[in-house]
């Protein structure tokens, strides 16, 4: 069984934001939910000087630890990336802010995940972008009556057409030009696809496991754990000599297309690997999208 050490700063939501991480990882290495994995948990305090280090070092102490998951709220601990690339093991910030890179660098052993990668606003722009053929696209998030794009004039009308073929009915496209980025879920779930597995799981599972909604922080945990799932080895986690390479790969099943955990930015290059299934044909056919550079990434193996 793998040991997680929990590395997260000491609030008054400190004990839910634990509770959510180890949810979403749990149902990420194992789609059922079971313990597939053990948990040590450190606090430290962001207002005491010199605490964060021994905090850290006290959690990598524990015997067995051979990840670390290490909570970042906002940019307020300084000196973080400092300690964390002293680390004797791999290390994944899971970073809430929704915009803007943590890091001016990265360290081959530390990894972030942040809703800020491959984010639905980002992913459904550029998928929007490239469907009507634009050079730019509206802010969806900021649209006050995304209903009025539903009459036919000649700028909205070929668009509206096109983006039906994508739909089932009107609904799904108001749903569609609705999405926002406090969205959780990438393109993938307002275009009717169903049968993605990884939506299903991450909603319907979660719910079945924990009787709970899953917050930001069970997505970016899930995630981790999707990327953790061994695929040749059902129902069980890598070895600890083989957790940072699979860190290192590309999720191309999550809930929000594929997320790199190299990176520290989304990038514009975006290629859709499969169809997106349409209410003409192929509608139980997936859609994933990744990076061209990560595709061939996802590829070689």
């Amino acid at each position: 069984m793998m040991k997680v050490g929990l590395f997260i700063p000491f609030s008054g939501q400190a004990s839910r934001v634990e509770q959510e991480i180890k949810n979403g990882l749990r149902i990420g290495i194992a789609s059922d939910g079971q313990d597939k994995v053990d948990f040590m948990v450190q606090y430290y305090h962001t207002t005491v000087q010199g605490d964060f280090n021994v905090a850290l070092e006290r959690l990598e102490s524990t015997p067995g630890v051979s990840l670390i998951l290490a909570v970042q709220e906002g940019n307020r601990e300084p000196g973080i990336l400092e300690n964390l690339q002293n680390c004797h093991c791999p290390v994944v910030v899971i970073n809430i802010a929704t915009s803007g890179n943590p890091w001016n660098h990265m360290v081959p052993h530390i990894l972030v995940n942040s809703l800020d990668l491959s984010s639905s606003q980002f992913v459904l722009a550029n998928f929007v972008r490239d469907l009507f053929g634009q050079q730019s696209c509206v802010s969806l998030s900021k649209m006050d009556n995304p209903a009025c794009l539903l009459e036919s004039d000649k700028e909205t009308g070929p668009v509206i057409k096109r983006l039906m073929d994508y739909c089932h009915d009107v609904s799904d496209m108001i749903q569609v030009l609705e999405v926002s980025t406090k969205s959780l879920f990438s393109a993938s779930t307002w275009f009717c696809e169903l049968e993605n597995e990884a939506n299903l799981e991450f909603v319907e599972r979660f719910q079945r496991c924990f009787a709970t909604i899953p917050s930001p922080y069970a997505l970016l945990a899930y995630e981790i754990g999707l990327l953790l799932r061994n695929p040749s080895h059902k129902g069980h986690s890598p070895s600890p000599n083989g957790i940072l390479p699979a860190l290192q790969r590309v999720n191309v099943t999550g809930p929000r297309g594929a997320i790199n955990l190299r990176t520290g930015s989304p990038r514009s290059s975006v290629v859709y690997v499969s169809k997106v299934g349409t209410k003409h044909e192929n509608i139980g056919s997936k859609r994933e999208i990744v990076f061209k550079e990560e595709y061939s990434v996802a590829c070689s193996g």
